[in-house]
């Protein structure tokens, strides 16, 4: 499966290849303030990712220090909110509680980024590098069918916001420090789960 993104209107909006009920969309505030993606379709509920504690925020954007604040998000369904994230501070991981599920997103070398739900690996996304160009394919995912199209698209806007982007159409490199589980880069899911 791939995943496109464009920018247009002052938005990032991304969508799945073939997928045309899902669409997404980014923005933030002056940048990367009261940053909020939203994943949306025309049949089902939206789902949101919203960074909220202000305070937290203008830390983080302090050089030195912001290398050490992990700022929150929280996570909505509609305008209920239904879970949350935490950072784990000089990693790459994110963990996210999302109703009864929990999920945990895991920067690796070679652009690789693996998503964990409950503890077992469901997807892997592969960042294409000539994907920040607009109209390309910007991630392939692997991943196995149980996990829900609107979490994929979510977590590769996640992914491509926190991990990748800069602001503008290049990317920056993002290293993982101290990467714990590289065997999850060549992970692909099993014949009975594709």
């Amino acid at each position: 499966m791939n995943i496109y993104r464009r920018y247009e209107s002052h938005v990032w909006q991304y969508r799945i290849e073939n997928e045309s009920p899902w669409i997404g969309a980014s923005q933030a505030t002056l940048g990367s303030f009261f940053h909020c993606m939203t994943v949306w379709s025309n049949r089902e509920n939206s789902l949101c990712l919203k960074k909220e504690n202000f305070f937290l925020q203008l830390l983080e954007a302090i050089p030195v220090i912001g290398w050490f604040v992990s700022v929150p998000f929280s996570i909505y369904e509609n305008s209920t909110c239904i879970g949350g994230s935490k950072g784990k501070c000089n990693s790459s991981t994110y963990i996210f509680y999302v109703k009864d599920d929990v999920y945990e997103l895991s920067l690796h070398k070679q652009d690789k980024v693996s998503l964990l739900k409950n503890g077992k690996q469901v997807a892997l996304y592969q960042r294409i590098v000539s994907g920040g160009i607009e109209g390309k394919a910007a991630y392939s995912v692997l991943h196995i069918l149980d996990v829900e199209k609107k979490i994929l698209l979510l977590f590769s806007m996640f992914i491509d916001q926190i991990y990748f982007f800069t602001g503008n159409y290049q990317w920056k490199k993002a290293i993982p420090l101290g990467d714990k589980h590289p065997e999850r880069v060549n992970w692909e899911p099993t014949e009975n789960e594709k």
